[in-house]
């Protein structure tokens, strides 16, 4: 007998390996087996390969890993390296593979001597404890038992004192070569075995065909065009859709390309049993949709469910795609279980709907319709049926699969913890890629460039650049910077200029009817003797012709010192800057002969005093003029930060949220809000990082930034209430109604037609006040928003009790995130182009006399060209149209095709047809009234509306 005992196992050691991560849970014989040939480095191999498949890495344990497990972690002023602790489920899985690794040998496995080679033993069984369930005084116990057991030789291992002697250098040689040429005989018979395999399952392969055409009766009822197929998946090829139903599939489309059918005289038709149904997978058509993956699908019904289903890919943008199968009837279809069989690494399939047909005897076929208009990953996914319901409505099978769902979308979208700031909740995640799928941009452009503009936007707005060191010639000089593409004011500094941009658009939150005069507004009448027709200010007051525009909120907000740097008086070398802001009070006369508004007095600071003067028109043009740039600049601070920012994109993503949380997919409110939400979350959180962080793209721009911009939000959220987004309340809170608004009608019309379109939703599903009181899931939603998104002092109901509440609540939301985003986001560039009219932010400190201001100080105080570029790319970026905005016009006119609404019923969808039709006559009036071509009015036309805050 050789004292050399090589490795001539029926299984090599990569086929072990695979064993071990190929099985959730092995044998622990056989992994004992395997530690006999394994070496440390093989077996760490299997450990790591387990992990990538998400199981734990003992082969003994079949628990999942985690999704997503950060690799560092810090602690105690060090930067750990977690990586192979996150390999296992458990400290106690960790410390059985590390018992487990030590007992193995590293020597060669042809050279192991066959005396020496031992099994290695397991913890648990050494120490009779469970999985998983280690005490804690065990695993503190494990590392010393490590020590103590692991090269203790075993009581199957043989005696080591005994004399054994080593084969020589020749002995080993021609053992090796005896061995090679062992192995090679047997990879050749191998081999030879693998082609009589291949042989044998091709004649079962035959047989397998031959078996299938036999037991495959199709029986066609001649006037019903109707098939019943046995056991098998019949795949119809893809198609593109043509009419409606489903899909634009007639039923002789459905089942011409079908190969193989039955004889009509089949002596074994289908069992009646048995019934057949036709799937019909819908692809979305956008560009990224597709997938190669195979996926399975269950049907749960009232009276049970199958077995999954597997249909094959590829599943093609745009396509439809269908299959037939006959099994035991399961009842009417509640919902579908899908899941995805994904071929690639981080694969996804955007599905848009799969609709279901059943086919019994000589009845008429039914249709159910599943709608999903989300992506698809390997896990599992719950379709529900596009019939909108209420909870009270379903079976319980149904509500299972509600409540489920909700509590992955809790899960999916969970609240922020970070109550630092009094502002809105919002989804807890600091950057899109932790989004699930549906929310994520998904492009070939990084969606960065919605700040950075290109090159081709840099020429499309400016003829020439702009150095730091460069400096206003005079206050014409900006239109030389200025592509023809970019149309300016002819006369910006006009007063009539002032007040337009009051009534509409950026500027028209603030302004409101003055009930008494603001107490640190100190005057006299002789300031307005020549500027109103009323003896005194407080006879105009009373008659209700004062408006004013008070600007208290930014009152001590702090502005960074020197962050920016730039020309000072227009020297050659760079000096810093500080910015500088106010809190003006601007008060607007209206007179009832002219019905027009005119500006009559700024006062710059809150302050009242010397240093703090009242401009009027009747002083200097260049201190009037001063005056209303500090007006201007403090207007676009809370703008951009209050109106922009917290009331309508922070607002509408705490709404959505609790949206998510509470209301299922078959929910008739989640199907008519779910459209208005799309890439919300993406936006804002993108925007958070990347322009409102504190060295954002607002650092070089905005006065208030580098922190004094939070702080106007937190003040902003702090006297928000829920009626600032139902605008017939706002607006008569603000006493506005009797102003020539640019535009009013336009929002009158729009906030009536989406009122009618919202009511006709509700009366398919809400016929009474008691319906909706009755309904919980609303109710959740309610409490959801008031606990969590919004807070509990916002005015929002805490209990929606009739239908002129929820019709009140979801026109606001709608017209909000459409209109009222629309009217003041795509209008913020051309307000901005003039650099009089909007300057966002100011660089002189305000002045403290009258009559001292010059040309000279204007230049000095508005921003550099260098700055005014940076502020117009700002705005250019955040007011222009991208390929993520969805046109509201273009959504409703294409739902005659697409289900875009996720509605099924006729009325629901006719509902959407008219809404649609009244949008489309009112662009057309729009298009054709000469009147409406004043610059702000036209972001209000129909055709420019987009779906969503994106």
């Amino acid at each position: 007998e050789t004292r050399v005992w090589f490795f001539h196992s029926t299984m090599d050691t990569f086929e072990l390996q695979t064993e071990l991560v190929t099985q959730p849970c092995v044998d622990p014989e056989f992994l004992r087996d395997c530690g006999q040939w394994l070496q440390p480095s093989q077996f760490s191999d299997v450990v790591q390969e387990r992990s990538l498949m998400y199981m734990c890495g003992w082969p003994l344990c079949s628990n999942e890993l985690p999704k997503y497990q950060p690799r560092y972690r810090w602690g105690k002023g060090v930067l750990h390296d977690d990586s192979e602790k996150h390999q296992f489920c458990s400290d106690a899985c960790s410390s059985e593979s590390l018992f487990f690794v030590k007992q193995l040998s590293t020597e060669s496995q042809q050279f192991r001597h066959k005396a020496l080679v031992r099994r290695p033993t397991l913890l648990n069984a050494r120490r009779g404890l469970k999985e998983d369930k280690l005490a804690s005084e065990d695993l503190l116990g494990i590392r010393k038992l490590i020590e103590e057991l692991c090269f203790t030789p075993s009581s199957e291992s043989p005696d080591p004192s005994s004399s054994i002697v080593e084969p020589s250098p020749a002995q080993q040689k021609e053992a090796l070569r005896a061995q090679q040429l062992k192995e090679k005989e047997k990879e050749m018979e191998m081999e030879r075995e693998r082609e009589r395999e291949k042989e044998r399952e091709k004649e079962k392969e035959k047989e397998r065909k031959k078996e299938k055409k036999e037991k495959l009766q199709v029986h066609r009822h001649a006037h019903k065009n109707e098939f019943y197929a046995n056991f098998e998946i019949i795949e119809i090829d893809s198609q593109k859709p043509t009419s409606a139903d489903p899909f634009g599939l007639d039923l002789e489309s459905r089942f011409k390309n079908i190969s193989i059918l039955g004889s009509k005289n089949s002596e074994n038709p289908a069992d009646s049993k048995n019934v057949l149904y036709g799937i019909y997978v819908e692809t979305s058509s956008h560009m990224f949709a597709s997938s190669q993956s195979d996926i399975f699908l269950e049907l749960v019904g009232e009276d049970g469910e199958t077995e999954e289903i597997r249909l094959d890919g590829p599943f093609i943008s745009g396509s439809t795609k269908s299959f037939f199968v006959s099994c035991e009837h399961v009842g009417r279809i509640l919902l579908l279980r899908l899941r995805s069989f994904t071929k690639e690494l981080g694969a996804a399939w955007l599905l848009e709907q799969i609709a279901v047909e059943e086919f019994r005897g000589e009845e008429k076929s039914t249709i159910t319709k599943f709608p999903h208009q989300r992506w698809v990953k390997s896990q599992k996914t719950v379709l529900f049926s596009g019939d909108a319901t209420l909870r009270k409505q379903v079976s319980m099978k149904s509500l299972v699969g509600r409540d489920a769902y909700l509590k992955s979308m809790q899960r999916a979208y969970p609240w922020s913890k970070d109550h630092t700031l009094p502002l809105p909740g919002f989804v807890s995640f600091g950057s899109t890629r932790w989004l699930p799928a549906d929310e994520r941009f998904h492009s070939k452009k990084p969606r960065k460039e919605f700040f950075d503009l290109s090159e081709e936007s840099r020429a499309f707005l400016f003829l020439s650049s702009a150095s730091p060191n460069e400096a206003w010639e005079d206050l014409q000089s900006f239109r030389f910077l200025l592509s023809p593409n970019v149309s300016l004011e002819t006369d910006p500094w006009s007063d009539d200029y002032f007040t337009e941009q009051f009534l509409t658009g950026c500027h028209s939150s603030f302004l409101r009817k003055l009930q008494k005069i603001p107490p640190k507004f100190v005057y006299t009448d002789d300031l307005f003797s020549k500027l109103i027709q009323e003896s005194t200010l407080m006879e105009a007051v009373n008659a209700g012709k004062i408006y004013c525009a008070n600007y208290e909120i930014l009152d001590g907000i702090k502005t960074p010192a020197a962050k920016t740097r730039a020309p000072l008086d227009g020297g050659d070398g760079q000096e810093t800057r500080n910015k500088y802001s106010a809190a003006p009070i601007c008060l607007f006369y209206y007179s009832e002969i002219t019905r027009a508004l005119t500006p009559i007095a700024i006062q710059i600071n809150q302050t009242p005093g010397e240093t703090n003067p009242i401009f009027t028109p009747e002083d200097s043009k260049e201190d009037w003029c001063l005056a209303k740039l500090w007006v201007e600049s403090a207007d676009a601070q809370v703008h951009f930060f209050g109106t922009q920012l917290v009331h309508y994109r922070f607002v509408a993503e705490a709404l959505y949220i609790s949206l998510l949380h509470t209301l299922p997919p078959p929910h008739p409110i989640y199907k008519l809000l779910f459209p208005f939400f799309k890439q919300t979350l993406a936006s804002n959180i993108l925007l958070r990082r990347e322009l409102i962080s504190e060295n954002g793209y607002i650092s070089e721009t905005f006065a208030v930034s580098g922190g004094g911009h939070l702080e106007l939000m937190s003040k902003f959220w702090k006297d928000w209430t829920w009626d600032e987004w139902i605008i017939p309340k706002k607006v008569a809170s603000r006493g506005v109604a009797d102003l020539n608004n640019v535009g009013k009608d336009e929002v009158n019309y729009f906030w009536q037609i989406i009122q009618n379109f919202v009511n006709n939703i509700l009366s398919i599903y809400y016929p009474t006040d008691k319906h909706v009181t009755e309904d919980e899931e609303l109710q959740k939603f309610a409490f959801e928003v008031t606990n969590k998104g919004l807070g509990k002092d916002k005015g929002f109901p805490k209990n929606i009790t009739n239908l002129s509440s929820i019709s009140e609540i979801l026109t606001a939301i709608i017209f909000n995130v459409t209109v009222g985003f629309g009217s003041g986001n795509f209008s913020m560039f051309q307000s901005t182009a003039s650099v009089p009219s909007r300057p966002l932010s100011m660089y002189h400190p305000p002045p403290t006399t009258k009559g001292s201001t010059t040309i000279q100080d204007i230049i000095k105080t508005l921003p550099t060209p260098y700055l005014y570029k940076k502020s117009l790319e700002m705005s250019f970026s955040m007011s222009r149209y991208s390929e993520w905005n969805i046109f509201l016009l273009d959504f409703l006119l294409h739902n005659s095709t697409k289900n875009n609404f996720l509605f099924v019923e006729p009325e629901a969808r006719e509902s959407i047809k008219k809404f649609g039709a009244e949008l489309w006559a009112a662009n057309k009036k729009t298009t054709t009234n000469t009147s409406s071509t004043t610059q702000q009015n036209s972001w209000l036309a129909p055709e420019k509306l987009c779906l969503s805050i994106a």
